[in-house]
């Protein structure tokens, strides 16, 4: 039975936002002290970016990427809605697939080759409706909410004591670009054996 698109296109979208944060333990201590739930484990994630050699899909919005996370392969496809007050709306649209490799030249021969590689470590929580990422980054720690609406974000960042001002819209590409261009980093890639 097919959903109604309207249901499916709820479904596929998220409002999100990131916060720069400098300590591990302490923003795992506050998410306990508030009752946050965990929904994921401290777990390494490997990301690649795809897009043709012009970059027809940077310049649409768009991004595909290609995610291993412990034994589980997702693919994405993330449009870009709009970027309003420090919250970012995208499209998001997931699949499971079981062979990287053969997913990556599947796509290879469809014109979309990596352009650029990331790297985490990622635990999930459940906090008020919301669910709570705390990335660990080769360029920094970023605690990423997502949530219904920009106010259950804004609620559940300050019960979290995070700075609303810090707030970015960005992803881990731009927050790489910009980093690498601060600190004279001339390396492609968001990889732990490269940046630190």
């Amino acid at each position: 039975m097919e959903m109604d698109p309207k249901q499916k296109e709820a479904e596929n979208s998220e409002i999100e936002t990131k916060f720069p944060f400098q300590s591990l333990e302490d923003v795992l201590a506050r998410l306990d002290a508030n009752g946050a739930v965990q929904l994921m484990a401290r777990t390494f994630e490997h990301n690649l970016l795809l897009d043709t050699v012009d970059r027809a899909l940077f310049a649409r919005g768009c991004r595909l990427r290609l995610r291993q996370i412990g034994n589980q392969r997702i693919l994405t496809f993330k449009r870009t809605q709009k970027l309003e007050n420090g919250i970012a709306y995208r499209e998001e649209i997931e699949s499971d697939f079981s062979d990287l490799d053969n997913m990556q030249l599947i796509f290879s021969r469809l014109g979309y080759e990596p352009f650029f590689i990331y790297e985490k470590y990622r635990q999930v929580y459940q906090l008020e409706g919301t669910k709570v990422m705390v990335d660990e980054t080769p360029i920094g720690l970023y605690v990423e909410i997502e949530g219904a609406d920009e106010a259950s974000i804004h609620a559940v960042s300050d019960k979290l004591g995070l700075n609303w001002g810090s707030r970015i819209d960005q992803s881990y590409q731009a927050l790489f670009a910009d980093w690498a261009a601060a600190s004279g980093y001339d390396g492609k890639h968001m990889v732990f054996t490269q940046t630190g």
